[in-house]
């Protein structure tokens, strides 16, 4: 039977074959995508290998794929996200892509796992501890929406820290996104959207070189300058670039240059704010920022104002708050991402690393071994390929939900209390599940799981011609 979900995720998969030198890769690739969309628990490669049928020989092929040098990880990304920008439901604002980052620490506490440190994190709640050991991630998404609702779809995450292969190497893991990015998105304009801790004048000035700007939150006791007011007699010594200092927290008090309007904050209905916007030059950039303080009945430290700005001098203040407003989509993501996707469920290690104390910090492999050197690259890029196979899956989950949520709806047959118009990924992915029979019948045996992964897409592709020329025909 003609299965319109299935088939939507049968036709994007062939779409990322460039990025394999091997075709046998690329089966094993989609093969590592419907497992993890299929799985029923997260433990790691172990639960991909029995969502697939199999157990020992397709456990030990997919630690062969993970750690397989014809992986393209750069290729793979570029081609990932290409299709989100280009997709129909991509959220768009001024023409240009709506991009979120933010970071997220995995809890890992392997000895012999690279780039495993002691991480801080910081939360209100107690039962999350001050410091753990784990990998520190950075990740980027594409923002997609509908009336029903807006996702966060992942499109780029990666271990910026850990490792330092040079004792010069003192890049941060913010001063190598841009480089990131750029592989991945290519010439695509768009507005990345992040908080406070991105609010760097390095970073904000490689995001403008690449037709990007940054939105995102300046902190409480930030500064910014006036221009300097243009003087027609001549003064000796060098022209002042800046003029009179003024802190954010000034032109938080009232004045006339307040103005009321709706929140157009995500969610929010029936609120009104206060805004004011001003364009000063912000030092640590060197050009003209456009700030925008805000006042909100229940946002802010204390009921007070908060500071957003912008590098796009032409945004308009009340677009600046609502994207600003989606930033927290990302944090929804990242949830999915750890209980419904397990892209963080990986436990792969090396004997190449030297057993390492649980509290230490970054590890610094100048003084090793060229072999030891590139096994652990190797075993980085494990990890690197796990974390983009999890982002392309929770994507297509995420795809099918804004696509088509009435046939998941119709092939979702658990009880829920709460029904809600726009599908989680956790309701796609027990959706697939109840209607999954590529993989029925499969024995421990890789090259039968690779064929029937060919004949499944194979297959598909001949029902979609069928269907649109049944379509033709009908007038429909």
């Amino acid at each position: 039977m003609y299965n319109p979900p299935w088939s939507r995720v049968l036709r994007i998969l062939p779409l990322f074959r460039k990025a394999f030198s091997r075709q046998r890769t690329f089966l094993w690739f989609c093969c590592a995508i419907l497992a993890t969309v299929l799985r029923t628990d997260l433990l790691g490669v172990t639960s991909l290998a029995r969502s697939l049928g199999g157990k020992s020989k397709i456990y030990g092929c997919l630690l062969g794929f993970f750690a397989s040098g014809a992986v393209k990880l750069d290729i793979l990304s570029r081609i990932w996200g290409g299709i989100l920008s280009s997709h129909k439901m991509a959220y768009k604002v001024n023409g240009r892509v709506l991009l979120v980052v933010d970071g997220i620490k995995a809890p890992k506490s392997g000895c012999r796992m690279p780039a495993v440190k002691r991480l801080h994190q910081q939360s209100s709640s107690n039962t999350k501890p001050t410091y753990i050991t784990g990998h520190s991630c950075q990740s980027i998404a594409i923002l997609f929406g509908s009336l029903a609702g807006v996702f966060a779809v992942p499109f780029l995450t990666r271990i910026l820290e850990g490792l330092r292969f040079s004792p010069k190497d003192k890049k941060s893991q913010i001063a190598k996104i841009p480089s990131l990015l750029g592989n991945a998105l290519g010439n695509v304009p768009f507005y990345l959207v992040a908080d406070a801790y991105y609010a760097s004048g390095a970073f904000a000035l490689s995001l403008v070189a690449m037709d990007g700007h940054l939105v995102t939150r300046a902190k409480g006791n930030a500064v910014a300058y006036r221009p300097v007011q243009k003087n027609d007699k001549p003064q000796r010594g060098r022209p002042r670039v800046y003029g009179k200092k003024v802190s954010l927290k000034a032109l938080s008090k009232e004045s006339p240059e307040f103005v009321e309007a709706e929140s157009p904050v995500y969610g929010e209905r029936g609120v009104k704010i206060r805004y004011r916007e001003v364009v000063l030059l912000w030092k640590p950039l060197g050009k003209a920022v456009k700030f925008v303080i805000v006042k909100h009945p229940t946002r802010g430290k204390r009921g007070g104002a908060f500071y957003l700005m912008t590098t796009d001098l032409k945004m308009d203040a009340l677009d600046l708050i609502y994207i600003y407003g989606l930033r927290f989509k990302i944090e929804v993501s990242f949830k999915a991402a750890v209980h419904s996707v397990g892209a963080f469920a990986y436990h792969f290690w090396t004997g190449a690393m030297k057993k390492r104390k649980r509290v230490s910090g970054d590890q610094y492999l100048h003084r090793e071994e060229p072999e030891k050197v590139e096994k652990i690259k190797t075993k980085m890029n494990a990890y690197h390929a796990h974390l983009q196979i999890g982002n392309i899956a929770q994507g297509i989950m995420q795809i099918l939900a804004l696509e088509m949520p009435q046939h998941i709806a119709a092939l979702d047959c658990r009880y829920r209390r709460t029904i809600c118009e726009l599908p989680t990924e956790a309701t796609v992915a027990a959706a697939l599940q109840s209607s999954a029979s590529i993989f029925d019948g499969m024995q421990d045996d890789p090259e039968q799981c690779v064929n029937q992964m060919l004949n499944a897409m194979t297959l598909s592709e001949k029902m979609d011609i069928e269907s649109a020329d049944l379509g033709a025909l009908t007038g429909t």
